[in-house]
Parts: C-alpha cells; sequence; structure tokens
C-alpha cells in the first residue's frame, strides 16, 4: 500500500474541512439552525484554512479564532485584558451588566420656613413646616434611587405579564394613573405580585397618593422585610405626610442595610430638619452631598437647617450652589433673600426676593423677606405693601402682622399698629417682637 505524501494529506484534510464547512454554512441560512451551523461552519473554515496554510502563526490565529467562536465573542477582549493587566476593562464589563435605573425623582420645598427679624431671638421664632413637590427630573440618577427599572427583555413577557409591561411604560413615561390602573389589573390575578405592587407603590407616590404608597410598600416589606427600596420609597412618602418619626425609622432601616445610601441620607436628614433637629438635618444633607454634590434637595434642605439655626453665611452658600444649576429656582432664591436679609444686605435681599415673586407672584416666603427688608431700609410703605399681601392669603400669619404693625408705627400709624400687634400677640403670646411694637405704639399715643 503506498502511503500518501505528507503534504498532498494535508491539502486533501484541508479541502474537506473546507467542503464540510461550506454544507454547515448552507445549512445556516435555515433560521432554526443558524446559530449552531454557523458555529460549526466557522470552525471548520478556520480550521481547514489553517491546515492548508502550514504556518504556525496561521495555526496559533485559528486557536483564539476557534475560541472565540465557541465561547463567547468577547474571549479575545477578555485575554487582551488580562495579557495586559487591564482592570478598567472589566469594570466597564461590569457596569454594563448591573441593572439599569431611570432618573430619580428630584424632590423640592414648596414653601419654607418664615423669616425671622433681626429684633427677635431665633429662638422665639416658628418656621411653618415645608411642603414639598415632586418633579420627574431628567437627570442621570444614581445607583439605588426610588425609580427602579425591570430588566426583563421584551421577548421573555408572557402574556401573562403584558399589563406590567404596560405599567411599567406609563411609569417611565410620567403617566402615574395610567401605571396604577394597569398595575392594579396585574394584581387582581395575584395580590402579592412584588413587581406589580413595587410598580403601583412608586406610581402612588409620584401621584402624591402617599397613604396609598404607603399602603403598598408595607405590603412589599411584610414579604421582605430587608427590601431597601420598598423602606427608601416608605421613607420618604412618610416624610411627605409629615410622620417624620417613621421616616427616620425606614431610612434607618436602610442605611442599617447601605451606610452611605444618598436617598436615605437626603430623606432622614430632611425628615430631621422639620422636627427642628437642625445638626442632625446638616450633618446627613452632608454626607449626602459628599457623593452627590450637585443634589439640589440636600442642597436645599441644608440651607432650611443653616438658615433657621442661624448660620446665615453657610444657607447663602448652599442657596447660590442651587442657583447655578438651576437660576430661577425660586425657594433658593427667597431662602437667600431671608439670609441676605437677616445679615443686613436688603439690597441683595431685594433682589432675590423679587426674583423669587417674578417665579411666583404668591410666594409668602420671599413676600415676607422683602417686606422686612424693605423695612430695613426704611421704605415703609413698601415694607407694609408686601405685609399686606402676605396677610390678603394668610390673615393670621403672625409674622406679617408683626412686620407691618412695625412698619405702621414708624410711619405714626399708631392705632393701625396697636390693631396688628394685638392680632400678632393673640396667635404668639410670647413674641418680644410684637410686645415692644405695642408698648411703643402705645407710650406714642399717649397725650
Amino acid at each position: 500500500m503506498r502511503i500518501p505524501d505528507p503534504a498532498s494529506f494535508k491539502e486533501l484534510v484541508a479541502a474537506s474541512l473546507l467542503a464540510v464547512g461550506v454544507i454547515f454554512a448552507a445549512i445556516g441560512l435555515s433560521r432554526r439552525l443558524r446559530d449552531f451551523a454557523s458555529k460549526i461552519a466557522g470552525v471548520l473554515l478556520v480550521t481547514g484554512a489553517a491546515v492548508y496554510a502550514n504556518d504556525t502563526y496561521v495555526y496559533f490565529a485559528a486557536v483564539f479564532i476557534i475560541a472565540t467562536v465557541v465561547t463567547k465573542t468577547d474571549f479575545l477582549e477578555k485575554l487582551a485584558a488580562i495579557i495586559r493587566g487591564s482592570k478598567d476593562y472589566f469594570a466597564y464589563k461590569q457596569a454594563q451588566q448591573a441593572p439599569r435605573t431611570l432618573p430619580s425623582p428630584v424632590i423640592e420645598p414648596r414653601a419654607a420656613s418664615a423669616p425671622g427679624t433681626p429684633v427677635e431671638p431665633l429662638a422665639n421664632t416658628t418656621p411653618e413646616r415645608a411642603q414639598v413637590t415632586v418633579r420627574h427630573d431628567t437627570t442621570d440618577a444614581a445607583p439605588g434611587e426610588l425609580l427602579r427599572r425591570d430588566t426583563t427583555s421584551p421577548e421573555t413577557i408572557s402574556d401573562a405579564s403584558s399589563l406590567l409591561a404596560k405599567a411599567r411604560d406609563h411609569l417611565y413615561g410620567g403617566r402615574y394613573n395610567d401605571a396604577i390602573q394597569e398595575a392594579t389589573a396585574a394584581l387582581k390575578s395575584d395580590a402579592k405580585d412584588s413587581q406589580a405592587l413595587s410598580i403601583r407603590m412608586q406610581a402612588y407616590r409620584l401621584a402624591r397618593r402617599f397613604d396609598d404608597a404607603i399602603r403598598d410598600s408595607t405590603s412589599l416589606l411584610a414579604e421582605k422585610p430587608h427590601d431597601a427600596f420598598a423602606l427608601r420609597d416608605r421613607a420618604e412618602a412618610f416624610r411627605l405626610t409629615g410622620r417624620y418619626d417613621d421616616a427616620i425609622k425606614d431610612a434607618n432601616a436602610v442605611l442599617a442595610i447601605n451606610a452611605n445610601d444618598p436617598f436615605a441620607l437626603r430623606t432622614r436628614g430632611a425628615a430631621y430638619a422639620e422636627l427642628r433637629r437642625f445638626d442632625e438635618a446638616i450633618r446627613d444633607e452632608t454626607a449626602a452631598l459628599a457623593q452627590e454634590p450637585n443634589n439640589t434637595f440636600a442642597l436645599l434642605f441644608r440651607t432650611e437647617a443653616y438658615r433657621v439655626s442661624g448660620h446665615y453665611e453657610a444657607a447663602i452658600r448652599d442657596a447660590t450652589a442651587v442657583l447655578k444649576i438651576n437660576p430661577n429656582d425660586a425657594i433658593a432664591l427667597g431662602a437667600r433673600a431671608d439670609s441676605y436679609r437677616a445679615t443686613g444686605r436688603y439690597d441683595d435681599a431685594i433682589r432675590d426676593a423679587t426674583a423669587a415673586l417674578a417665579q411666583d407672584p404668591n410666594n409668602l416666603f420671599a413676600l415676607r423677606a422683602r417686606a422686612e427688608a424693605y423695612r430695613g431700609k426704611g421704605l415703609y410703605d413698601d415694607a407694609i405693601r408686601d405685609a399686606t399681601a402676605v396677610l390678603a392669603q394668610d390673615p393670621s400669619d403672625a409674622f406679617a402682622l408683626r412686620s407691618r404693625a412695625e412698619a405702621f408705627r414708624l410711619v405714626g400709624r399708631h392705632d393701625e399698629a396697636i390693631r396688628d400687634a394685638t392680632k400678632a400677640l393673640e396667635i404668639e403670646p410670647d413674641s418680644a417682637f410684637a410686645q415692644r411694637t405695642l408698648a411703643a405704639a402705645l407710650a406714642a399715643k399717649k397725650p
């Protein structure tokens, strides 16, 4: 028997491999077998070409090409990263695989505390509770924010899950009532469906139906007591309904899981501020800002904590930081206006308060601050006008009554000063400022 020449034998093997590879490539035209057949065809064609070339470098390259086909398409990338010792590549791949989150809701104070007066000690003032509104922002969200996206591929969603898919789309599109409707329909088939409860919980909170949001988050926590997402959502809903101690409790539970959770820090800080625990509020908002320096929520609440606790320069600094991000933020303008007024910078106070009123002509906070700034500059008629505008909206506003009483006294309108100061003392009997104004007005009336 004649032994074939080695060169001709290699060519025969190469030709056979190439021929079979072509056959599998043809089979790969079938959609059902495309993935399997194309991989086999690739392996055979590369192997045949390598054998035909009969070159060491080609063999070496073929090994990597075949390994890439057989394993995953990023095999060579990983191998190159290992050889180069590149950690950035693996960090990048890990970030790609992490669940994506939607932008977080940005929560802003809608009305701030009443400004103090230069002659009254801060401890005697009683700031109003901050009201809040939720705005769905479009800035990048930090990981773990309140809106969380389910990463289930649309191709894998069953018919039974179509309601959830619609609910998610409505939620991410800001159509909260529609999201609630679809999620509720999904819950009819399974009342404990965690995805449906999670979607509806978020939609309720963003639609400002806080009691409903609390109910759904409580249902989720009954099944998973350490669900940080549900705890964060309920903490914020508690805060928005004035249940500050409950908000702090839930935020503490989140922070026991992750001590650096920025959302929980912001929420707890805001609750502390509402309870006038200003040092703790400043501590938490500062910790949150260390991670997210441009978060306007944390900046605004720290501004208020600084302002109401008498740290006016720090309040001006934080309000200015907010205004660099949003030059028309009426709350930051009002807070900075009052801080300027408290430090005797009346022109700056009037400028900021006027800018805030251009955004909202009925902004009581800005009207109070400007009234006091006008009085500080000796523009008493202007001060009376702004205080009167406040009282037109809230006749029992003790601050505006005190401010207008003093302006009336300074222009010699003693009867009106006595009337306003008396009303202010009916509301706040311990107001030293109103007591002094009343005493001075009564003394001026004596013959």
